[in-house]
């Protein structure tokens, strides 16, 4: 892999550069759909996605009120004496990078970020932030480095683990990206999340029926009990056959779940079905279900931002490019 700690003993130029770079990219626009030819199937066309599985929720108004009033509160806290040290300014940096991406201010999180690192230059949490926005950005080997750095400083947080597994899997690398997702699921196998990842991964290296039985093996390891607390094991029933698309849609929309974990639910569940149907080769289905996934805004979700990634491979695989707006950070005014 690469050297350890590259990030932490060169300082934070490097870093800030790589993040910087890939901001300006990722707000870039892409060439016209009429400087290339568009080949079938034309993701403009047609909303393939069954009427009856659509479900879109509005964004928790009150879940948005509350976070804005955090932003206040921890501003207000960074301009007073109450923090003085700079391990304390790095984790309220971090955890105001936290609320702005939550609520999609990109721009604004990604400054936190390196405010924290700014004032502690060995804030692990920060490092594997910054590698998430790295990764999704397609500047893989920076994310790796930020991994790296993230794990070597707190090696008991194995969360930067999995996130370089993915980074690996976008990057095509996939043999790399097993054994991390094997250790990261190991350490927690009544995780189904951890399980549905590997298992992607694990497809990409040997055959799927291999892949499948080795999730059914990883879910029958988990206990009842983790079973009945935790929604997401009912994409893994989905996956094994157990749920058909319609009960997993079902479960995602019920009227019983409150509004933000149904938000949260169709975030997961959406992107799930879309990487399904991207198995399948039904691609036009998959690309409108990562759409439907995105329409939650559920903008600190890993699902969230990698059905970006998702929608940006098939339209590479179709040759397929448009015109794709800059972000704007908006300001947050407290209702």
């Amino acid at each position: 892999m690469v050297k350890s700690l590259k990030l932490v003993k060169a300082g934070t130029e490097s870093l800030v550069l790589a993040f910087f770079l890939c901001a300006s990219l990722s707000s870039c626009s892409l060439l016209s759909s009429s400087e290339k030819e568009i080949t079938e199937p034309s993701f403009l066309g047609v909303f393939s996605v069954p009427k009856e599985d659509i479900v879109i929720v509005e964004p928790s108004k009150e879940n948005r009120e509350r976070d804005q009033l955090i932003v206040i509160q921890l501003s207000q806290m960074l301009e007073s004496s109450q923090v003085k040290t700079p391990s304390a300014r790095a984790e309220v940096f971090y955890d105001l990078g936290i609320i702005y991406d939550r609520l999609g201010l990109e721009a604004s999180a990604r400054s936190m970020f390196l405010n924290s690192l700014s004032e502690r230059a060995d804030f692990a949490p920060s490092y594997n932030i910054i590698g998430v926005y790295l990764a999704q950005n397609e500047n893989f080997q920076d994310a790796y480095d930020a991994f790296d750095s993230a794990l070597e400083l707190d090696p008991d947080n194995l969360y930067p683990l999995m996130n370089r597994a993915i980074a690996l899997y976008y990057a095509g690398r996939y043999s790399l990206a097993v054994p991390d997702m094997e250790r990261f699921c190991a350490d927690d196998v009544n995780d189904p999340y951890r399980m549905l990842w590997l298992y992607l991964i694990e497809s990409k290296t040997i055959s799927h029926g291999e892949a499948l039985s080795h999730l059914k093996e990883r879910y029958q390891k988990a206990s009842s009990e983790a079973k009945n607390d935790n929604w997401a094991f009912n994409i893994v029933d989905y996956y094994l056959g157990k749920k058909s698309k319609r009960d997993l849609i079902e479960d995602m929309s019920s009227n019983e779940v409150p509004l933000a974990e149904k938000q949260s639910r169709l975030c997961e569940g959406y992107f799930y079905i879309g990487k399904e149907f991207e198995r399948l080769g039904q691609d036009k289905l998959a690309y409108d279900y990562f759409k439907l996934s995105l329409a939650t805004q559920m903008y600190g979700y890993l699902e969230y931002r990698y059905a970006f990634s998702e929608i940006k491979n098939l339209r590479k695989k179709y040759d397929f490019f448009e015109y794709s707006e800059p972000s704007q950070d908006n300001e947050i005014v407290a209702d």
